[in-house]
């Protein structure tokens, strides 16, 4: 079904480039988004991206700092960019809120160093 809204299409096509991007760096991406229960745009947190298929350990990735081509998140350098973390600890996405587990851990810090550093 085509999309009527040009803007909501741009931002698809992106979305899809960068996932396309971030997978031949990182390996396949996890089939499980860690969302927000708000979204980031108005003010929640990010919602984190995972990739434990290309790395040893668990690559966590942000898509939302840059929702189209030549806005967003940019520098000298890179006209856009998203932010992306890694833990040697494997996936274990059960775990993401025990902070008694290395993998809790891990994602605990991760998820609040990159909601920080993403503002």
């Amino acid at each position: 079904m085509p999309i009527d809204d040009p803007d909501q299409a741009a931002a698809n096509d992106w979305y899809e480039r960068k996932s396309q991007m971030l997978e031949v760096l990182l390996g396949k991406e996890h089939d499980m988004v860690m969302h927000s229960m708000i979204p980031y745009v108005m003010g929640g947190a990010l919602d984190l991206y995972y990739y434990p298929n290309g790395i040893p350990g668990t690559g966590v990735a942000t898509k939302e700092l840059s929702d189209v081509p030549g806005e967003g998140s940019s520098n000298e350098l890179y006209p856009n960019y998203e932010l992306v973390m890694f833990t040697r600890r494997e996936i274990d996405l059960d775990q993401t809120r025990d902070e008694a587990s290395p993998f809790g851990k891990a994602h605990q810090n991760i998820n609040a160093i990159l909601n920080l550093i993403a503002r």
